[in-house]
């Protein structure tokens, strides 16, 4: 089952882009038609995708499956508090969103240029997916 990741920002809110779909070990992503894949490696358990415009990299796509006994509150937490830190931790909100995601997080960068981050827990899937936008 395919589990689709959308990310939008707020310089994107509000246009209409033509999304292309990537699709990679499970993972389908909208993505603006200017952006290309600079780097993908791994395969269904553990993985990596970038993709960048002309300019620069522009988002980054993690993914790992983790043990059933895994707590996913504490997954999540961690892996936002290693890629961001404590004080943007602090900051970053917890998500229950519906459907194939147990629990996520979001952190967004309050003054660009910066990333924004989102990580979340697939139930479905046994994967916790890292999701960097670079605003």
């Amino acid at each position: 089952m395919a589990t689709t990741i959308e990310p939008t920002s707020p310089s994107t809110l509000g246009t209409r882009r033509t999304a292309s779909p990537l699709v990679w070990q499970g993972l389908r992503l909208g993505v603006p038609g200017e952006w290309s894949p600079v780097k993908i490696e791994g395969d269904f358990d553990k993985g990596f995708i970038s993709l960048a415009d002309l300019d620069r990299d522009r988002l980054g796509v993690r993914w790992q499956t983790v043990s059933t006994k895994a707590d996913p509150v504490a997954l999540v937490s961690t892996a936002m508090r290693n890629e961001v830190g404590q004080l943007a931790f602090d900051e970053s909100i917890e998500r229950q969103p519906d459907g194939d995601w147990s629990v996520a997080r979001l952190y967004v960068e309050p003054e660009p240029p910066g990333r924004d981050v989102w990580i979340g827990y697939s139930h479905r899937t046994r994967r916790i997916v890292q999701v960097v936008y670079h605003a």
